[in-house]
């Protein structure tokens, strides 16, 4: 599973099916080539992560994996940092609504 944030300038992805870690890497919107390295999160799932999807301003990312467990990750530096509370989002645009958990379902 991957998703490019609003901008253009990252790319966010996860395994499915052997691991738990999600993904950042900075890309140039002009070219596609790779700015900075690949950037980890341990995304604490028990299970793969299988849905992505971005803020409108490419600065949150939320995730769900197959075990319909929901973390929330903030783009700061090029690097993701975890969101221990998810009640400060819901009031967020989000670019795509892929997830199976949630405020819009």
């Amino acid at each position: 599973m991957c998703r490019f944030s609003p901008d253009n300038n990252y790319v966010a992805y996860g395994h499915h099916g052997y691991d738990t870690d999600l993904e950042l890497i900075r890309i140039d919107p002009e070219t596609g080539e790779i700015i900075s390295g690949k950037k980890s999160a341990r995304a604490q799932h028990a299970s793969a992560v299988n849905h992505i999807d971005w803020s409108q301003d490419s600065q949150t990312i939320l995730c769900t994996n197959t075990g319909y467990e929901i973390r929330a990750f903030t783009v700061s530096d090029d690097k993701l940092i975890h969101n221990g509370s998810l009640s400060g989002l819901k009031d967020t645009q989000w670019q795509t609504w892929s997830l199976n958990l949630g405020w819009p379902v």
